[in-house]
């Protein structure tokens, strides 16, 4: 894993949170590619989406309905898939 570290204009201490929340945000960016993800609630992992479709919450965002792979449990994930 490549980690880059930015110089901020002023001298400030990088606290662990800022650093993981990075990280986070890094590698979201990669799990466009492929097969849409969503947490599996009873495996406590995140999943491929099998049968995934696409649906349109009430406040018209739009969200990625399906089930889970290994348990048959339904997973959904909010955003654009």
């Amino acid at each position: 894993m490549r980690v880059n570290i930015v110089a901020l204009s002023s001298p400030k201490v990088l606290t662990n949170s800022y650093v993981f929340a990075t990280l986070a945000f890094q590698n979201e960016d990669k799990e466009g590619e492929g097969m849409p993800q969503a947490y599996c609630m009873k495996c406590r992992k995140k999943v491929e989406i099998k049968n995934p479709q696409s649906v349109t919450l009430k406040n018209k965002r739009p969200a990625t309905q399906g089930v889970c792979p290994s348990c048959g449990t339904k997973v959904f994930r909010i955003g654009k898939a």
